[in-house]
């Protein structure tokens, strides 16, 4: 009698993390401005978030504690794509930096974010603090020198 296998043709035998993109995000206009470039970032950062479910209940998540070292992102892409990619991600409402380490020349912390849903509505808003340092007011990139 053959083994049964509890797993899909197009998953890992090793049950590995899954990472859902739902018809909602796809479909969204925000996707629609995505690079290529820009969907294999956001998939290297998203593949990260790792819920904590107990009894079927979420507890626990690393949502906003996300980073892409240098040595992994390089893998990916150029580092000037890299910049280009993450800039756009945020403008569009996909990741926001939970946590800029910039000044420290460490890893940002990102975050994934929602408001792609809103995008090109009036309800669309990236604030200040979710962007990239670089990307920030003169007045707010001042506070770090």
């Amino acid at each position: 009698m053959a083994k049964k296998q509890n797993y899909r043709p197009c998953q890992s035998t090793k049950g590995g993390h899954f990472l859902a993109l739902y018809d909602d995000m796809v479909e969204s206009k925000a996707w629609e401005q995505l690079t290529a470039n820009d969907t294999v970032l956001y998939i290297a950062i998203a593949i990260k978030f790792k819920p904590k479910y107990i009894n079927g209940i979420l507890v626990t998540t690393n949502e906003n504690d996300l980073s892409i070292v240098k040595k992994e992102y390089l893998k990916l892409m150029h580092q000037t794509t890299f910049f280009k990619a993450i800039d756009h991600l945020i403008d569009l409402g996909f990741i926001k930096v939970v946590e800029s380490r910039y000044a420290l020349r460490e890893s940002t912390i990102y975050g994934l974010s929602n408001m792609w849903y809103y995008y090109d509505t009036n309800e669309f808003i990236i604030k200040n603090e979710c962007k990239r340092v670089k990307n920030r007011t003169s007045n707010v990139i001042s506070n770090y020198f």
